[in-house]
Parts: structure tokens; sequence; C-alpha cells
């Protein structure tokens, strides 16, 4: 199953209190904003892992991946197509 923008946001919405009445579009900067913490972008991975079924190792992300609903497609989709 590939990642797509929709299911990326309604995850972030679902495991960020915050985001639950932020507008949130493919390009909307959500850690340069202030949106989302470090903190957030760890639980928000295992939640990513256990919907795609991924495993992510920290060492090798970008914070800036991280940053838009779009980056953070791009990666999994990657790791998705890594997978296979």
């Amino acid at each position: 199953m590939k990642a797509n923008e929709t299911q990326v946001i309604d995850i972030l919405k679902a495991q960020i209190e915050e985001l639950e009445d932020i507008d949130i579009r493919t390009d909307t900067p959500l850690i340069s904003s202030g949106y989302i913490e470090s903190f957030d972008v760890i639980t928000v991975i295992a939640e990513f892992e256990r919907v795609y079924n991924l495993t992510i190792k920290l060492e090798t992300l970008d914070i800036a991946d991280f940053n838009t609903v779009g980056s953070i497609v791009s990666l999994l989709n990657q790791l998705i197509d890594n997978k296979k």
C-alpha cells in the first residue's frame, strides 16, 4: 500500500492533538511552523511503521523529511518501494 496525503494527514491529526483544528495541506510547514516537535515525530513514526508495515531507522532520517505532508509521503513511499 502506497502512502497518500489524506492518509498521512489523518494519521498526523489522530496522533497529535494540536493538529486537530489546523487546516493541513500538502505543503503546510509542520516543523518550521512549530505545529509539530521532535517528540511528535517519534510518535507518528511509530504509527507510520504500524500502518505501512515498515521499519523506519531513526539514525537515517532527516528531520526535514517531516516538515510537510508532501515530504512525509515521499519518504514513506520511498521506504515502501525499497522494501519490495
